[in-house]
């Protein structure tokens, strides 16, 4: 099934985004959120390839209600990991995305 979506429908929606946050508005507390959230998204890619590369066996067999239990324990685990462990990741996007010393305008 090949689905075609028109670029000039994208662009427009999201031209027409009211909240969107401009380069010179920079509220450190989102910025802090944003970069959190994202190093949660790559602790779970992580945990997720890890848990791929282990082999099958233990005391459950495998099935939909095990994968989808892991699945929500390794996400909540990534959370919790990048929400309460400040670390270097977080750090270095805030860094890169926050205001610089000379935008003071």
């Amino acid at each position: 099934m090949n689905t075609f979506i028109d670029p000039n429908i994208l662009l427009s929606q999201a031209a027409a985004q009211p909240n969107r946050p401009t380069h010179g508005n920079h509220d450190p507390q989102a910025l802090k959120k944003t970069a959190q959230e994202f190093e949660s998204l790559l602790i779970h890619s992580m945990l997720k390839s890890m848990r791929a590369a282990t082999p099958d066996g233990g005391l459950l067999p495998k099935g939909v209600d095990r994968e989808t239990f892991e699945s929500l324990m390794d996400m909540e685990v990534a959370r919790q990991a990048a929400f309460q462990n400040s670390s270097e990741l977080s750090e270095a996007i805030i860094r890169q995305l926050g205001p610089k010393e000379n935008d003071s305008q």
